[in-house]
């Protein structure tokens, strides 16, 4: 799942610095929306979403460590799994 992994975190990361993301806003709106989507949102701020800030902070400051950790656990499930190609698709249709 490595090589998987980091074309879906690049395809992720991509995404949130792409000119198009704001046109896209909807399309992930969607995808969280779906059952699926609101049970990985639910596990991503089960701590009030402490451990997302802080790895998105340490994203923006090129760290990807902890972001790599954090949907590396979010992405052993199902639901992850689907969550994350879904959103590769939208930004992959840019």
């Amino acid at each position: 799942m490595g090589n998987e992994f980091e074309a879906i975190l690049n395809s992720l990361l991509k995404g949130v610095d792409s000119p198009k993301s704001v046109e896209n806003l909807d399309k992930y709106k969607a995808i969280l929306s779906t059952p699926g989507g609101q049970r990985i949102i639910k596990e991503l701020f089960r701590d009030g979403g402490e451990q997302l800030r802080r790895a998105a902070k340490e994203a923006k400051a090129g760290n990807l460590d902890a972001i790599k950790s954090m949907l590396g656990g979010v992405m052993s499930s199902k639901d992850g799994e689907e969550i994350a190609r879904d959103i590769m698709a939208v930004n992959k249709d840019e």
